[in-house]
């Protein structure tokens, strides 16, 4: 979950206008579980992300285009655990 939030946090802290890149470093985490964490946000309606590309077979996405209603209260609920 920690993971969840902060890549929500990425999102609400830098998308403006337009999109914003996926977050490349946060710490421990591999670049594989950035992504596969990214999709799991989309998949729960947390966050809106731009299409994926097939790179050696795994999905990555584009860009971040916002978060949802809800992933702004996921993101207020996560931020009391981790924030």
């Amino acid at each position: 979950m920690k993971l969840i939030y902060l890549i929500l946090d990425h999102a609400a802290r830098n998308i403006t206008r337009g999109e914003v890149s996926v977050p490349q470093d946060l710490g421990e985490y591999t670049d594989t579980q950035i992504h596969y964490h990214v999709g799991l946000c989309v998949q729960a309606g947390y966050l809106r992300a731009t299409g994926t590309v097939r790179t050696d077979g795994l999905g990555r996405f584009k860009g971040l285009a916002g978060l949802t209603w809800d992933g702004h209260e996921a993101l207020d609920e996560l931020r009391s655990q981790y924030g």
